[in-house]
């Protein structure tokens, strides 16, 4: 979320420590999934965007991909749920796209921003949708919460 909030304002003063902090006060564990997320920052002035939050729960991967891909040719790049490492939820930003790959920043790899092949990551995105009963979406907008 970050990554985001510093896409579209990068003099903000949000951080992953921020971040942190506010969702473990709201949500009481270290366990939260991007609805926790927008509950969390809907109405918060520091991170100062709008926040739409979609579950997709019966998706053909294709139109998925289509969803995702048209998000980022809008200048929102979404955040994306994939399959938890080491039991906590974990996500991914699409900054941008080719026919065959995803531009992702994952702030769990130790290169953040990397393409990655879609179809070779089908599965995980398939098996955080099925642990989900959907795969999420989050996208912050630009628009300055008044």
């Amino acid at each position: 979320m970050e990554a985001v909030v510093k896409y579209y304002f990068p003099t903000s003063p949000v951080t992953q420590g921020y971040i942190y902090t506010k969702l473990v006060a709201y949500k009481g564990d270290v366990n939260f999934g991007l609805a926790e997320v927008k509950e969390t920052f809907k109405d918060d002035p520091i991170v100062s965007c709008s926040l739409e939050f979609v579950r997709e729960q019966h998706w053909i991967f294709s139109e998925f991909v289509s969803k995702v891909n048209a998000y980022v040719s809008q200048d929102t790049p979404p955040i994306i749920s994939v399959r938890p490492t080491i039991g906590y939820e974990h996500m991914w930003v699409v900054l941008a796209y080719d026919e065959t790959h995803w531009r992702i920043y994952d702030p769990g790899a130790s290169v953040q921003s990397m393409w990655r092949d879609v179809r070779q990551n089908q599965q995980s995105l398939d098996e955080a949708r099925r642990e989900r009963q959907g795969t999420d979406i989050l996208v912050l907008s630009a628009l300055r919460k008044n």
